[in-house]
Protein backbone atom coordinates (compact mmCIF):
# COMPACT_ATOMS: atom_id res chain seq x y z
CA UNK A 1 0.00 0.00 0.00
CA UNK A 2 1.78 3.60 -0.94
CA UNK A 3 2.20 5.68 1.77
CA UNK A 4 -0.44 8.63 1.65
CA UNK A 5 1.90 12.15 1.32
CA UNK A 6 1.59 14.59 4.12
CA UNK A 7 -1.12 17.46 2.77
CA UNK A 8 0.04 21.13 3.35
CA UNK A 9 -1.99 21.50 6.44
CA UNK A 10 0.18 18.81 7.74
CA UNK A 11 3.39 20.53 7.36
CA UNK A 12 2.04 23.60 8.50
CA UNK A 13 0.59 22.69 11.60
CA UNK A 14 4.25 20.77 12.09
CA UNK A 15 2.80 17.11 12.23
CA UNK A 16 5.74 15.08 13.71
CA UNK A 17 7.80 12.56 10.94
CA UNK A 18 10.07 9.68 11.92
CA UNK A 19 13.34 10.29 12.32
CA UNK A 20 16.79 7.90 11.92
CA UNK A 21 18.51 7.72 14.59
CA UNK A 22 21.92 9.15 11.91
CA UNK A 23 19.69 12.20 11.45
CA UNK A 24 21.35 15.21 12.84
CA UNK A 25 19.85 16.62 15.88
CA UNK A 26 18.56 13.08 17.09
CA UNK A 27 18.99 13.94 20.93
CA UNK A 28 19.30 9.43 21.18
CA UNK A 29 22.54 9.31 18.98
CA UNK A 30 25.14 9.71 21.26
CA UNK A 31 23.96 7.38 23.73
CA UNK A 32 23.07 4.69 21.08
CA UNK A 33 26.54 4.65 19.49
CA UNK A 34 28.18 4.28 23.01
CA UNK A 35 25.93 1.15 23.05
CA UNK A 36 26.52 -0.43 19.99
CA UNK A 37 30.52 0.71 19.73
CA UNK A 38 31.04 -0.63 23.17
CA UNK A 39 33.86 -3.23 23.07
CA UNK A 40 32.24 -6.79 23.20
CA UNK A 41 32.90 -9.77 25.58
CA UNK A 42 32.80 -13.92 24.83
CA UNK A 43 33.24 -16.54 26.93
CA UNK A 44 31.42 -17.55 30.40
CA UNK A 45 29.95 -15.18 32.67
CA UNK A 46 32.08 -14.65 35.96
CA UNK A 47 30.65 -15.09 39.30
CA UNK A 48 29.97 -12.82 41.62
CA UNK A 49 29.27 -12.92 45.24
CA UNK A 50 26.03 -12.11 46.40
CA UNK A 51 24.68 -11.00 49.99
CA UNK A 52 21.11 -11.09 51.05
CA UNK A 53 19.08 -9.99 54.10
CA UNK A 54 16.42 -11.51 56.29
CA UNK A 55 14.15 -9.63 57.92
CA UNK A 56 11.71 -11.48 60.24
CA UNK A 57 9.87 -8.21 61.48
CA UNK A 58 6.76 -9.18 60.99
CA UNK A 59 7.39 -12.97 60.36
CA UNK A 60 8.74 -15.87 58.54
CA UNK A 61 11.69 -15.21 55.80
CA UNK A 62 12.22 -18.68 54.03
CA UNK A 63 13.66 -18.00 50.92
CA UNK A 64 15.24 -21.70 50.83
CA UNK A 65 13.32 -24.16 48.50
CA UNK A 66 14.18 -27.05 50.29
CA UNK A 67 13.11 -25.90 53.43
CA UNK A 68 9.72 -24.63 52.02
CA UNK A 69 9.23 -28.04 51.02
CA UNK A 70 9.69 -29.83 54.28
CA UNK A 71 7.62 -29.16 57.61
CA UNK A 72 8.11 -26.21 59.54
CA UNK A 73 11.72 -26.83 61.43
CA UNK A 74 11.20 -24.43 64.34
CA UNK A 75 7.32 -24.38 65.14
CA UNK A 76 5.83 -21.41 66.92
CA UNK A 77 9.17 -18.98 66.43
CA UNK A 78 9.55 -16.82 63.07
CA UNK A 79 12.20 -17.62 61.35
CA UNK A 80 14.93 -17.21 58.43
CA UNK A 81 16.21 -19.60 56.07
CA UNK A 82 19.17 -18.20 53.33
CA UNK A 83 18.90 -19.34 49.36
CA UNK A 84 19.77 -22.70 48.93
CA UNK A 85 22.61 -21.47 47.33
CA UNK A 86 23.75 -19.37 50.57
CA UNK A 87 24.81 -19.56 54.30
CA UNK A 88 24.27 -17.06 57.54
CA UNK A 89 27.10 -15.28 58.35
CA UNK A 90 25.57 -12.39 60.35
CA UNK A 91 22.88 -11.55 62.56
CA UNK A 92 21.49 -8.00 63.96
CA UNK A 93 21.22 -7.63 67.65
CA UNK A 94 17.72 -7.13 69.23
CA UNK A 95 16.06 -6.69 65.64
CA UNK A 96 16.06 -10.38 64.30
CA UNK A 97 17.75 -9.48 61.22
CA UNK A 98 20.14 -11.66 59.50
CA UNK A 99 23.11 -11.61 56.27
CA UNK A 100 23.42 -14.67 54.08
CA UNK A 101 25.96 -14.64 51.41
CA UNK A 102 27.53 -17.25 48.69
CA UNK A 103 30.85 -15.78 49.03
CA UNK A 104 33.40 -18.33 49.25
CA UNK A 105 30.56 -21.08 49.53
CA UNK A 106 30.74 -24.67 50.37
CA UNK A 107 28.91 -26.94 48.70
CA UNK A 108 26.60 -28.68 50.63
CA UNK A 109 25.93 -32.69 51.20
CA UNK A 110 23.03 -34.56 51.04
CA UNK A 111 22.14 -35.64 54.53
CA UNK A 112 19.50 -33.90 56.25
CA UNK A 113 19.80 -30.44 57.64
CA UNK A 114 19.85 -30.11 61.62
CA UNK A 115 17.60 -27.96 64.11
CA UNK A 116 19.50 -26.82 67.09
CA UNK A 117 17.92 -25.79 70.18
CA UNK A 118 20.56 -26.48 72.83
CA UNK A 119 23.94 -27.22 73.79
CA UNK A 120 24.47 -30.68 72.40
CA UNK A 121 26.86 -29.82 70.09
CA UNK A 122 29.45 -27.69 72.04
CA UNK A 123 32.83 -28.89 71.35
CA UNK A 124 35.89 -28.33 71.47
CA UNK A 125 35.32 -26.57 74.14
CA UNK A 126 33.31 -23.67 76.14
CA UNK A 127 33.88 -20.38 73.69
CA UNK A 128 31.33 -18.43 75.32
CA UNK A 129 31.55 -19.04 79.21
CA UNK A 130 28.36 -18.29 80.99
CA UNK A 131 26.42 -17.72 77.84
CA UNK A 132 23.93 -19.97 76.04
CA UNK A 133 24.96 -21.57 73.17
CA UNK A 134 23.54 -22.70 69.64
CA UNK A 135 26.26 -24.53 67.86
CA UNK A 136 25.96 -26.47 64.50
CA UNK A 137 27.47 -30.35 64.22
CA UNK A 138 31.05 -30.65 62.99
CA UNK A 139 30.79 -30.21 59.36
CA UNK A 140 27.62 -28.36 59.36
CA UNK A 141 27.56 -24.38 59.12
CA UNK A 142 24.49 -22.29 59.70
CA UNK A 143 21.61 -21.69 57.00
CA UNK A 144 18.87 -20.09 59.18
CA UNK A 145 17.65 -19.49 62.37
CA UNK A 146 14.56 -18.76 64.41
CA UNK A 147 13.80 -16.27 66.71
CA UNK A 148 10.73 -15.86 69.81
CA UNK A 149 10.51 -11.87 70.13
CA UNK A 150 14.11 -11.34 69.39
CA UNK A 151 15.09 -13.76 71.41
CA UNK A 152 17.38 -16.62 70.16
CA UNK A 153 15.34 -19.99 69.62
CA UNK A 154 17.53 -22.41 67.09
CA UNK A 155 19.69 -22.35 64.33
CA UNK A 156 19.55 -24.75 61.22
CA UNK A 157 22.44 -26.19 59.59
CA UNK A 158 23.44 -28.06 56.56
CA UNK A 159 26.60 -30.51 55.65
CA UNK A 160 29.66 -29.45 53.90
CA UNK A 161 30.41 -31.73 51.42
CA UNK A 162 33.84 -31.79 52.50
CA UNK A 163 35.23 -31.21 56.45
CA UNK A 164 35.45 -28.01 58.01
CA UNK A 165 37.98 -26.57 60.02
CA UNK A 166 37.17 -26.18 63.66
CA UNK A 167 39.51 -23.07 64.47
CA UNK A 168 37.86 -20.07 65.00
CA UNK A 169 37.29 -16.85 66.64
CA UNK A 170 33.86 -15.14 68.92
CA UNK A 171 32.56 -12.29 66.99
CA UNK A 172 31.25 -10.05 69.95
CA UNK A 173 28.90 -7.49 68.82
CA UNK A 174 27.19 -6.97 72.39
CA UNK A 175 28.41 -3.42 72.26
CA UNK A 176 28.66 -2.38 69.33
CA UNK A 177 29.10 -3.91 65.59
CA UNK A 178 31.58 -6.26 65.16
CA UNK A 179 32.22 -6.63 60.98
CA UNK A 180 34.26 -7.21 58.55
CA UNK A 181 37.14 -4.66 57.92
CA UNK A 182 37.17 -5.77 54.42
CA UNK A 183 35.37 -7.91 52.16
CA UNK A 184 32.03 -8.11 50.96
CA UNK A 185 28.90 -6.27 52.60
CA UNK A 186 31.17 -4.59 54.48
CA UNK A 187 29.54 -0.89 54.81
CA UNK A 188 25.92 -1.86 54.06
CA UNK A 189 23.59 -1.20 56.81
CA UNK A 190 21.62 -4.73 56.58
CA UNK A 191 20.25 -4.27 60.13
CA UNK A 192 19.71 0.03 60.47
CA UNK A 193 20.13 1.09 64.26
CA UNK A 194 21.08 -1.64 65.72
CA UNK A 195 24.59 -3.59 66.50
CA UNK A 196 25.88 -6.31 64.20
CA UNK A 197 28.06 -9.49 64.18
CA UNK A 198 29.04 -10.52 61.09
CA UNK A 199 31.84 -13.19 60.02
CA UNK A 200 34.15 -12.53 57.13
CA UNK A 201 33.63 -14.20 53.40
CA UNK A 202 36.14 -17.01 53.99
CA UNK A 203 34.28 -18.03 57.31
CA UNK A 204 31.03 -20.05 58.01
CA UNK A 205 28.68 -19.32 61.16
CA UNK A 206 29.25 -22.19 63.80
CA UNK A 207 27.17 -20.91 66.55
CA UNK A 208 25.56 -18.15 68.19
CA UNK A 209 25.87 -17.63 71.98
CA UNK A 210 23.26 -15.61 74.40
CA UNK A 211 21.96 -14.72 77.55
CA UNK A 212 19.07 -13.90 79.92
CA UNK A 213 21.34 -12.30 82.21
CA UNK A 214 21.85 -8.66 82.92
CA UNK A 215 18.70 -7.54 80.61
CA UNK A 216 19.75 -8.85 77.81
CA UNK A 217 16.60 -11.14 77.28
CA UNK A 218 18.49 -14.00 75.04
CA UNK A 219 19.25 -11.93 71.95
CA UNK A 220 22.29 -12.75 70.48
CA UNK A 221 25.37 -11.34 71.71
CA UNK A 222 28.17 -13.47 70.08
CA UNK A 223 29.23 -15.13 67.23
CA UNK A 224 31.24 -18.52 66.10
CA UNK A 225 33.16 -17.68 63.28
CA UNK A 226 35.39 -20.63 61.76
CA UNK A 227 37.26 -20.56 58.71
CA UNK A 228 35.88 -22.44 55.55
CA UNK A 229 39.37 -23.47 54.55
Amino acid sequence: MARPARTKASRATGSPSRLSLDAPGDWRAADWKKLIEAPGRTGAVPQVNHWNMLDLDFGDQNVSTRMLAKPDWSPGNRKGNCPDSQRLVGLGRSDSRGLCTDADQPAKAGGDWVTVTDERYVTHGDWASGYNKLQCPDNTFAVGYSVNGNSMSALLCAPSDKPLPTTGRNVWFDHGDNRPSSGGSKDSDWAPGYYKGQCADDEYLAGVAYTWKWLHYGVPDALLCRLLN
